[in-house]
């Protein structure tokens, strides 16, 4: 059993925010080429909504992150 996923990566270090806001408090670090699950758009297009890895939602502005793109998890392999 595949689930699709949709993924972005930084392409530098920044912060996942907890809004999408400038001054919005930072949730957590993310590195470089740092994987972060595509959630939808917000605010105009201009940011997108993500859940990381360690499990935290929360914001990225577009132009700090690469092109969406699709993955295939094995859900088999996953322990629950």
């Amino acid at each position: 059993l595949y689930k699709a996923l949709t993924t972005v990566s930084a392409n530098k270090n920044i912060s996942l925010k907890e809004d999408t806001g400038l001054f919005s408090k930072s949730l957590q670090k993310i590195e470089k080429g740092q994987e972060l699950v595509f959630i939808e758009n917000a605010d105009n297009n201009a940011w997108y909504k993500v859940l990381t890895y360690e499990g935290n939602i929360g914001f990225v502005k577009i132009k700090e992150v690469s092109e969406k793109k699709q993955i295939r998890i094995n859900m088999e392999d996953r322990k629950l």
